[in-house]
């Protein structure tokens, strides 16, 4: 990796009234995209549902729809989820007299189950055990009204909606390698459903279930077998969670979506459900990579603007608390991003100011602290050189704010601070103001006596002695002159050249 570039890597309040936007409601939010403190290009579908979603987690059937296609990353407009929900609308209508004159709640979810798998499913075929249109990966709600295929996600999350039409309560049930809903009769009674099967309605998962059916149903599913006791630590999630679990499934690999829709599936999760730090982790190394490919093409105007956006969803961080040490190492390589990004768009102050106050408050335990600061130092002594080169000699030292001998000990800055010194005698010396010269590189001695500068600053320092001197000799005073070069010799035993001056001008006039 580059040296110099060491990178690892509130939302809107509008409620959504009604189940179809109009066009130009949906123009004039996309216009408020930009309090969305999301990089990725969002559509009017998936503002609205982010905005519909963060008002209400315990959303009715349509919300769901929203969240659940959103989750599938490939279903991003309103034309989209109106086809969908008119379709689901279509079903529900047609089958809801049926359903809702059994007086048995058993029987209403048996016939919902039942008509699901026939209406929305590739049916089985007569001499095959599961249905033909089960698909291992198909973890796309979208995919269903396309393909008619599913897989035990996909299937628990259409269960779901469809029996919220019907404002049962339902919740999603995760295994380590599965899904599957709960259904919660009103005496408290819970039916357990394998939305994979169409005989799957109140299947018990007992101990004779994980025994008899283990090595076969699991198996022919493609999955791996659970257990008992993986089934007695089951997950059970609310619909809204349930989706946000969806988010992160087998349809966002990397073999099947792209990095920018997989990175605006961790935006739109990590927005959702704020404390997830593996979407928060994948989220800040999506900012890290548009850094490094905008950093290599000079982009930096954007790269201001991806600052900007982002900047809620940042401070948000800065105030929760993590156990996580990657985080907050990942979050002090933005801050050095956002300050060389600042740096190269001239924004000078604003860069000083972001790269001094990581330095205060870098931890000292994280991974990358010592590459971290040495980035931090390479923004200080860059801006202490444009100083330097303005002729802004104590604005250019204060860049380290009194801890420059820190610095040269770590030799973070030596060259820098050498450079502040150097430029700042060499301006005195074209005045030919010796004595201000000298007290330049005395200035610099007192921090550091060794290495290559400090070796240039003493011999420099001798001829100013030299200069200041003979400014004196030429017009006679020996006395004045003698003195100068003895406190060349005081300050550096050393200073050969001083010494041997002295020397010769003590014999020629006999001073002492």
């Amino acid at each position: 990796m580059n040296s110099k570039y060491v990178f690892i890597v509130l939302l809107l309040s509008v409620i959504f009234q009604s189940q179809v936007l109009s066009k130009t409601k949906a123009d004039e939010l996309m216009e408020k995209n930009s309090t969305v403190s999301i990089w990725s290009d969002l559509t009017d579908f998936e503002l609205v549902a982010l905005q519909r979603l963060s008002k209400s987690q315990e959303a009715d059937a349509d919300t769901l729809l929203m969240l659940y296609l959103l989750a599938s990353g490939n279903s991003r407009t309103f034309s989209g989820y109106n086809k969908t929900l008119k379709t689901i609308d279509d079903f529900i209508n047609k089958i809801a007299d049926k359903v809702n004159n059994e007086p048995s709640e058993w029987r209403k979810g048996y016939l919902l189950h039942q008509a699901m798998h026939k209406h929305f499913f590739i049916q089985a075929k007569k001499t095959s055990v599961r249905s033909s249109g089960y698909d291992f990966d198909q973890t796309q709600l979208s995919e269903i009204f396309r393909s008619k295929k599913f897989n035990c996600i996909s299937s628990s999350l259409l269960f779901v909606i469809l029996a919220k039409k019907f404002n049962w309560n339902v919740k999603g049930v995760l295994l380590p390698s599965h899904a599957f809903v709960q259904m919660t009769l009103t005496n408290g009674k819970i039916i357990e459903i394998e939305t994979t099967s169409i005989t799957g309605f109140d299947w018990v998962h007992d101990k004779i279930f994980y025994q008899s059916k283990n090595n076969r149903w699991f198996k022919e599913r493609g999955l791996a077998p659970s257990t008992l006791q993986q089934y007695q630590k089951r997950q059970i999630l609310t619909p809204f969670k349930l989706g946000l679990s969806n988010m992160t499934n087998q349809h966002i690999a990397k073999k099947r979506m792209s990095s920018k829709d997989r990175s605006r599936q961790y935006e739109l999760l990590s927005t959702l459900q704020p404390n997830n730090l593996n979407a928060i982790k994948s989220r800040l190394y999506f900012y890290n990579n548009e850094f490094v490919a905008l950093d290599k093409r000079k982009n930096y105007k954007k790269l201001s603007n991806l600052y900007k956006k982002i900047q809620l969803f940042l401070d948000s961080l800065v105030v929760q608390t993590f156990e996580d040490k990657e985080i907050y190492n990942m979050l002090a390589w933005i801050s050095v991003q956002k300050s060389l990004s600042a740096f190269n768009n001239s924004a000078e102050e604003k860069a000083l100011g972001l790269a001094q106050d990581t330095i205060k408050l870098l931890a000292k335990d994280i991974k990358d602290r010592e590459k971290i600061t040495k980035n931090l130092f390479f923004i200080l002594n860059s801006v202490s050189k444009n100083r330097v080169d303005n002729l802004q000699f104590e604005a250019a030292l204060a860049v380290y704010q009194g801890d420059h001998l820190k610095c040269l000990i770590n030799n973070r800055c030596e060259n820098s601070i050498g450079y502040i010194f150097s430029k700042w005698a060499s301006f005195y010396w074209k005045k030919k103001q010796w004595k201000d010269v000298i007290e330049k590189y005395r200035t610099f001695l007192s921090l550091t006596t060794t290495g290559k500068i400090a070796e240039l600053f003493k011999s420099n320092m001798q001829k100013a002695y030299i200069n200041w001197a003979n400014r004196y000799g030429n017009n006679g005073d020996w006395l004045q002159m003698n003195d100068i070069l003895k406190l060349c010799v005081e300050y550096n035993p050393k200073a050969t050249i001083c010494r041997s001056e002295l020397s010769d001008l003590q014999h020629r006039h006999q001073l002492d």
